[in-house]
């Protein structure tokens, strides 16, 4: 074997050496690559575990009460149910329930009776801005958070006070002036010219849908006839009376408008008017929804009906609840505003039962209930809330159904 042959073998050999040295360190960063991945993986697996840990030894049991004027109609009952199911998912809170309450005597010793079983917090559909600034002194006094559902302060005085206690977290509510005006506009549409109205007493924070009443009566030329007051405790007798004398007194009333048909008011006055002798000719617009809603739409009684807001509750809660977890979401008052859904046919009235009038149903899943804690989402803000809200209408409910 020759120098140069010996040269060329050696030379192959180092090649074929070096090769497989590159060849394993690039094995072996490769292998030590997916073991870092593998290691951040399980990192992170165990991180979240461990904050899930954290959450479960952190979570001290919250007891919130819940001032409600009843879980009769459609509305208490989704309040009731939603409520119930928001504690159950956050698995923290014991809610304590207080039905019944209709004036502001009743309401406030409901308020200091929640507050001796050991609430501290206190979630309220007021009766009146009454009520609201006597709750705001004694929950200040108890330092006890409190938010309000479905309603805002209209006298302006009580609202500067209560604006400036610690303990005052906010509302949530409804545009209602702007849909008490397109309601009747509906009933303009209609062939509507002559109405008798069901009025809001003053300094009812609802009172302000006697103003989008009026506002459009007066630009749709409807003359209002007749005016009677709501009944103070969900009378169904004594409203139907009032209708009944309106009907007699005013023969030209071609429609009722009702600015609460809860608690029963709005099947009351439905079944009322399909008793007349040519049932459909003196039609109904109300607030809120009511059992009944689609027969009454087809036998042409029911021109319109504003409801759906049920869920405002679920978000006035969670401002609640994270107060009451130690997390505040914001130093100044809160203020949100959820949608009206306006109920026009029974075609959109078997969509709005089956998802909003079925109170079995829960509108958000428990995935986005958590998301507005700040102990399960530390990234959450009010205005994530206020995009959820906005997302909602029958159509996302078709487009979100689980």
């Amino acid at each position: 074997m020759t120098v140069k042959m010996v040269k060329k073998i050696l030379c192959t050999a180092l090649v074929a050496i070096s090769l497989g040295v590159f060849t394993g360190c690039s094995a072996n960063q490769q292998a030590d690559k997916e073991q870092e991945e593998k290691t951040a993986q399980d990192a992170a697996q165990e991180a979240g575990e461990d904050q899930e840990a954290a959450n479960d030894a952190n979570m001290e049991t919250h007891k919130i009460g819940v001032i409600l004027y009843g879980r009769d109609d459609n509305m208490g009952a989704a309040i009731y149910s939603y409520l119930n199911h928001a504690a159950e998912v956050l698995g923290n809170v014991e809610l304590v329930w207080d039905i019944g309450a209709f004036d502001v005597d009743a309401q406030i010793s409901s308020t200091q009776n929640l507050i001796a079983a050991g609430c501290k917090g206190i979630i309220c559909l007021p009766m009146s801005d009454d009520t609201v600034a006597q709750m705001a002194d004694i929950c200040e006094q108890s330092n006890v958070y409190f938010s309000l559902m479905f309603r805002d302060i209209t006298d302006e005085t009580i609202k500067t006070d209560v604006y400036e206690n610690p303990y005052f977290l906010g509302f949530v509510r409804e545009d209602d002036k702007t849909v008490a005006k397109a309601m009747v506009k509906e009933l303009s549409d209609a062939g509507v010219t002559h109405m008798g109205v069901q009025i809001m007493p003053s300094g009812n924070p609802l009172s302000v849908r006697n103003d989008g009443m009026y506002e459009g009566a007066q630009e749709y030329g409807i003359t209002i006839d007749s005016e009677f007051p709501v009944t103070s405790s969900g009378d169904v007798n004594g409203n139907n009376t009032y209708i009944q004398n309106t009907l007699d007194s005013y023969p030209d009333v071609q429609a009722i408008y009702l600015t609460s048909a809860s608690i029963g008011l709005g099947e009351g006055a439905a079944n009322l008017l399909s008793g007349l002798s040519d049932p459909g000719s003196v039609k109904l617009a109300s607030f809120d929804v009511f059992d009944g809603m689609s027969e009454a739409f087809d036998e042409g009684i029911l021109v319109c009906a504003a409801g759906g807001v049920n869920p405002d509750v679920l978000f006035s809660f969670m401002v609640l609840y994270n107060a009451v977890d130690g997390n505040r979401l914001s130093e100044d008052v809160t203020e949100l505003y959820q949608n009206f859904l306006l109920v026009t046919s029974s075609e959109e009235c078997s969509l709005f039962e089956k998802y909003v009038g079925n109170t079995d149903y829960q509108i958000y899943t428990d995935e986005q209930i958590k998301n507005l804690a700040v102990r399960f989402n530390p990234d959450v803000t009010l205005e994530d809330y206020r995009a959820l809200m906005e997302l909602y209408s029958i159509e996302w409910l078709q487009e979100n159904e689980h």
